[in-house]
């Protein structure tokens, strides 16, 4: 598959110039364009991205009718693009920090935003990079990896490109002039486990069917020892669930146990200190406290 390339002029440039050539300057450096509704995202041509081209007669015939057309651009194979939608009007900008935090441990080494960027009409982001040169891992269309307002355009699938116009009213712009990098390794590892967990979930009891039943099956003497709860709790937190199984254990501190407020702080801290903590994602002591004090505020006599 031949390597993404920059349009001339640059893609800076494009920003300012007319929607018409701007659309051929893409099409001359062979990303497949298609028109959209004028200030919109829909596609104005009925087979939408399947119609994408680089024929620049084609191109040509579509913005002389239609000289004010957005542009869109089909990612995936048609271009060799995969895209990153961070949307900040669905958490996007906290799920990236997050997500930057998250690759780390999966071995990455530059930040996410180390590649061709765009900034939307609507106050996102576009992230661009070179789609991955061998088949393997694939991810779907749409959210990744539940990370909340991030969604990866691939074959499929379709962005706008400068210098179309959001509903808003504001301007696509590219934001340099840089080659896109290649896909990285680490969000598509992340991406394995994250499926990984889910089938695993799927195919078993929810973790708090699961606590529920062994708190259901406990002896008296059980249910009222502090530590047992504690030791059930820190057994089942795992990343991703430490806040659930805090407040777990506040609950049945209070309601089960029947320890007072201070009783009950002292052993939420024991649950901090003994819970699994990683450096990139450490599990505070705020946030067992704040499952304390709900629990107090609904389960105290």
């Amino acid at each position: 598959m031949p390597p993404t390339v920059l349009p001339t002029p640059s893609l800076v440039e494009l920003n300012t110039t007319s929607l018409a050539r701007a659309a051929r300057a893409y099409a001359d450096q062979g990303i497949p364009v298609f028109p959209l509704v004028p200030g919109e995202k829909k596609p104005r041509v009925a087979r939408g991205f399947y119609s994408a081209t680089t024929d620049t007669r084609q191109i040509q015939r579509w913005w002389s009718d239609w000289p004010n057309a957005n542009i869109g651009i089909a990612t995936g194979k048609p271009s060799n693009l995969w895209v990153l939608d961070i949307d900040p009007r669905h958490g996007g900008l906290r799920s990236l920090e997050t997500l930057e935090r998250h690759i780390k441990d999966w071995g990455a080494t530059m930040p996410l935003h180390a590649t061709l960027r765009q900034l939307t009409g609507g106050g996102g982001t576009h992230l661009f990079y070179q789609m991955p040169s061998k088949p393997g891992v694939d991810p779907p269309n749409g959210t990744f990896a539940d990370y909340q307002g991030i969604e990866l355009k691939k074959t499929g699938g379709y962005i706008v490109a400068p210098p179309s116009r959001h509903p808003s009213g504001c301007v696509y712009q590219w934001q340099q002039d840089i080659m896109p990098v290649p896909f990285p390794t680490a969000l598509l590892e992340l991406w394995v486990e994250t499926r990984r967990r889910a089938f695993s979930r799927a195919s078993a009891p929810t973790e708090t069917q699961t606590c529920w039943r062994e708190a259901r099956e406990s002896h008296l003497d059980r249910e009222l020892d502090p530590e047992y709860w504690l030791h059930v709790s820190v057994r089942k937190a795992a990343p991703g669930s430490r806040h659930r199984y805090a407040c777990f254990l506040a609950i049945q501190l209070v309601s089960i146990v029947g320890c007072s407020f201070e009783e009950a702080e002292s052993w939420m801290r024991e649950y901090v200190a003994r819970v699994i903590q990683l450096p990139a994602d450490p599990y505070e002591l705020d946030d067992a406290l704040e499952c304390l004090h709900f629990a107090w505020r609904k389960y105290a006599s």
